[in-house]
């Protein structure tokens, strides 16, 4: 369980998380989207979301000619890819 400090910081990831997503995902820069995607992941959003946004996020990286971001961004999707299979497997 989280005290003090660290309550106080997962508050802000929070927010900041609550503040880009109530954003256009179109109006996002790639900062805002890597913080977005890095925010998701930190406070353990639901994976199926994390993907959704991860897939935006690919296209906007393609399209803006940053591969290293996009490059950051498939892997990440990969990831969570990966974790969503294994858990419908257990499921059936």
């Amino acid at each position: 369980m989280m005290k003090g400090h660290s309550l106080r910081l997962d508050d802000i990831l929070r927010q900041k998380v609550k503040t880009l997503q109530c954003k256009n995902s179109d109006d996002l820069t790639l900062l805002e989207m890597e913080e977005l995607v890095d925010g998701l992941r930190n406070i353990e959003s639901k994976f199926v979301y994390q993907r959704e946004i991860l897939d935006l996020a690919i296209s906007k990286a393609v399209y803006a000619h940053d591969m290293s971001l996009a490059a950051k961004f498939l892997v990440a999707s990969l990831i969570v890819k990966s974790i969503i299979d294994v858990r419908i497997l257990f499921i059936i």
